[in-house]
């Protein structure tokens, strides 16, 4: 009587031997990613340039792709009023900007009801029209009506050079804009070019001049940001409790102004400007735009030339025309409510910077930056925790999809196909400050498949060597 042949449990229960294997097959790729990821998400490693190159080329590339996407609907409008070519030409391509010219355009802007009035043009030197100097400092010395807008003006920054720190450049403008019932302020417009490739990406914080509080410096996005969430209060109170949040982040750690909850010891990506607003759009776009109170769809940002308000009668591309640089009642108010940047794009202002969205005048970056930390907020890595749930779902997410929809293909060209799925899905998370870095769970799935056919070649190995040692005598 010949024995039965014994039946292993798995050839049961086939099954259930295949949900154990692939148990198991997630538990292994669980175990490497996860401490990989904490080790990564560490501070120190986060902020090696090999990880942020990467992490910069990806939010490129987002950046290009969702270009023009449209805003939030409580975004605050925007506003340019553009020196450009046209402009320069029509006012005789002068050598430096006549101060004339210029107070025409303030007075336009605060006389349109605007909601906060960046000047975006360097007034450290008086000019060679003595006449509009005076003018200027004497508009900006009575400038101290409450019903006013803010108005903000860059202030000159000497960079170090030797022993000697950093200091403040005087302005013929400093006797006005020093006074504390002024309703004009200054704040820095300095930004982080990065030295690989000349990529204009970050936005700063501030600038630290000297040791006081007072030497604290914010920038214009973040002054302008804390500006239109206080609209009750004074300009100079609102500068001055940003500063002294400024001066708290050495001890504790965080600065909080308005909404923002900005942590001193923050990545190189929550500086990151989401460039949003190209200076053309591309076809595949329509117009951004925004609800107005009444529920009317208006431009997220309106661009005029400043031309059609100084000289509407020498610009026959003007499509509005405003009499001696005012509002009239009988005309929309398309700068009412908008944060309103005047600036130049001007060939010969020499002012343009490399982007993720091409070559962009500085007011069109500064333009961006009060749009990032508008809608976005700082944008920065969940909470480790978080993040390691995250990262626990796209693994075992990728997983099942590789081992329902194509168990035969190659892991990683389809965790490459399920990355680059997800990107919309991180151009949403920029939205809530959240960025998902989609290279490390595919650099993870990498390296965990390696690390299964390392053991199985191991496995091979080991059996092969005992069957040769068995067979021999």
């Amino acid at each position: 009587m010949q024995p039965k042949p014994r039946v292993s449990k798995s050839e049961n229960h086939p099954k259930k031997s295949a949900l154990f294997c692939h148990l198991k097959s997630i538990l292994v790729r669980l175990l490497i990613a996860l401490p990989a990821f904490a080790f990564l998400s560490m501070p120190g490693i986060a902020n090696m340039p090999f990880l942020t190159e990467k992490e910069d080329a990806v939010i490129d590339v987002l950046m290009e792709a969702f270009q023009a996407a449209p805003p939030l609907e409580n975004a605050i409008p925007l506003a340019f009023i553009d020196i450009d070519d046209r402009t320069h030409r029509i006012w005789d391509e002068p050598l430096q900007l006549p101060r004339d010219k210029l107070l025409s355009l303030i007075q336009f802007a605060v006389a349109a009801e605007a909601r906060v009035v960046y000047v975006d043009i360097e007034l450290s030197r008086p000019s060679c029209q003595t006449q509009g100097d005076q003018k200027l400092l004497e508009f900006f010395k009575s400038y101290k009506n409450q019903s006013d807008p803010p108005i903000i003006l860059p202030q000159g920054i000497r960079a170090a050079l030797g022993d000697d720190p950093p200091s403040l450049r005087p302005s013929f403008l400093d006797v006005a804009l020093n006074d504390p019932n002024s309703r004009a302020l200054r704040a820095s417009a300095l930004f982080d070019v990065d030295d690989d490739d000349g990529v204009l990406r970050r936005w700063r914080l501030y600038e630290r001049i000297g040791e006081t509080v007072e030497g604290l410096l914010p920038s214009t996005e973040l002054l302008i940001h804390s500006l239109v969430r206080a609209p009750l209060v004074s300009p100079r109170e609102v500068l001055a409790d940003l500063q002294r949040g400024l001066a708290g982040t050495a001890p504790t750690g965080l600065l909080k102004s308005m909404n923002l909850r900005i942590h001193s010891g923050s990545s190189r990506l929550s500086q990151r400007i989401v460039y949003s607003i190209p200076t053309e759009l591309p076809p595949w776009r329509s117009a951004q735009e925004v609800p107005r109170a009444d529920g009317v769809m208006v431009p997220y940002l309106e661009t005029i030339s400043a031309s059609c308000i100084t000289d509407s009668n020498l610009n026959p591309n003007c499509q509005r025309s405003y009499p001696t640089g005012l509002i009239a009642k009988s005309q929309v108010n398309w700068v009412k409510g908008r944060i309103v940047v005047i600036g130049a794009s001007a060939l010969e202002a020499r002012d343009f910077f490399d982007t993720p969205l091409g070559v962009l005048p500085g007011s069109m970056v500064i333009l961006n930056a009060i749009s990032t930390l508008d809608q976005n907020g700082i944008i920065d890595r969940p909470p480790l925790l978080i993040g390691m749930l995250i990262e626990m779902l796209v693994i075992v997410a990728g997983y099942a999809l590789h081992a329902l929809l194509a168990p035969k293909s190659n892991s990683f060209l389809f965790m490459a196909g399920v990355s680059i799925l997800l990107l919309p899905l991180c151009y949403v998370l920029f939205k809530y400050g959240v960025w998902l870095t989609l290279a490390l769970p595919l650099f993870l799935s990498t390296v965990t498949d390696a690390y299964e056919d390392i053991r199985i070649q191991f496995r091979v190995w080991v059996r092969s060597r005992k069957k040769r040692q068995t067979l021999s005598p």
